[in-house]
């Protein structure tokens, strides 16, 4: 959950994301912040309420689509890796949206861990995070102790208010959000998802959605109508155990 205040000259609103295509629709109508074509104008962070990592944006312009899909993102992550992501934001050169939501296909490169009794503890949670998975009962095995001693001889790890951070400066983060079209997220339970794709861009739908989310979708691939895009439809079968 994301929960801030949007400015529209002298005009506010606070908005709570994820939020509805509808709803967010109203609450920039509310602030003048729609244009005649019904198209959003864009609006500047005046306030945070949460997460307080986020006043890094406060001041700036920024395209609550983009917002919208971070915090939907965002509600996938259990508090391992919403620390994480906090911990990520610090890191960033350049605190943007699109950097912000680039940073959520990228918590693996943020080791956090609590138990540093021993280098063994460090190596192992490191394996677990950057690699996925450890076996089940190799907690003893010397190679994560020489592991550990060597991240914290490299000067890879810092103390932080979450845990003892191990991150590489030098690591490059991949870049999977383009700035364009948003990367595919199944962000609710659906019974047909579509893949809308023009000139080389590919955008997802959780079908049934809301017409205006479509119609976004569909301008972010820079299409001049829906009718010039490629559509590919999946159903999803929900198995009955009854």
């Amino acid at each position: 959950m994301i929960k801030l205040k949007i400015g529209n000259g002298d005009r506010e609103t606070d908005i709570r994301f994820p939020i509805s295509e509808n709803d967010l629709y109203n609450k920039l109508a509310a602030i003048h912040a729609i244009n005649s074509t019904d198209k959003q104008q864009p609006v500047t962070v005046t306030g945070i309420y949460w997460p307080e990592e986020f006043s890094v944006l406060e001041g700036h312009q920024v395209n609550l689509d983009e917002m919208n899909y971070l915090a939907k993102r965002l509600d996938s992550f259990d508090t391992q890796e919403m620390d994480q992501f906090l911990i990520g934001i610090s890191m960033l050169e350049e605190p943007s949206l699109k950097n912000l939501i680039n940073l959520t296909f990228n918590i693996d490169h943020f080791t956090l861990v609590q138990d540093v009794s021993n280098y063994g503890k460090i190596g192992r949670a490191y394996v677990m995070n950057t690699e996925g998975a450890v076996p089940a009962n190799d907690e003893d095995d010397p190679k994560y102790a020489a592991l550990g001693k060597r991240l914290i001889d490299r000067g890879l790890a810092r103390i932080t208010a979450k845990g003892l951070l191990i991150y590489d400066p030098f690591d490059k983060l991949n870049e999977v959000y383009d700035g364009q079209t948003f990367p595919e997220y199944y962000y609710d339970s659906t019974l047909a998802s579509a893949e809308v794709s023009y000139n080389g861009h590919t955008e997802l739908l959780l079908l049934p959605d809301e017409e205006l989310a479509i119609k976004k979708a569909i301008a972010r691939l820079g299409a001049p109508s829906n009718s010039d895009c490629t559509f590919s439809f999946y159903f999803n079968y929900i198995k009955n155990d009854a």
